[in-house]
């Protein structure tokens, strides 16, 4: 688990998804995040795609 991880959890629902809204891009599908980005990632919790690009 990576430090973002574990700083996510100690705030509301509301400030986690402002944490990661602010850090990725969330794509309702594959096609549209690939179109953007060239490595792309589901989220488990949301079922949206994101860019899963290094250094991110």
């Amino acid at each position: 688990m990576s430090d973002t991880q574990a700083r996510i959890q100690k705030l509301s629902p509301q400030q986690a998804m402002a944490v990661v809204g602010g850090k990725r891009q969330m794509f309702k599908t594959f096609e549209g995040c690939r179109s953007r980005y060239a490595q792309c990632k589901k989220d488990s919790k949301t079922g949206q795609w994101y860019a899963n690009t290094p250094g991110k």
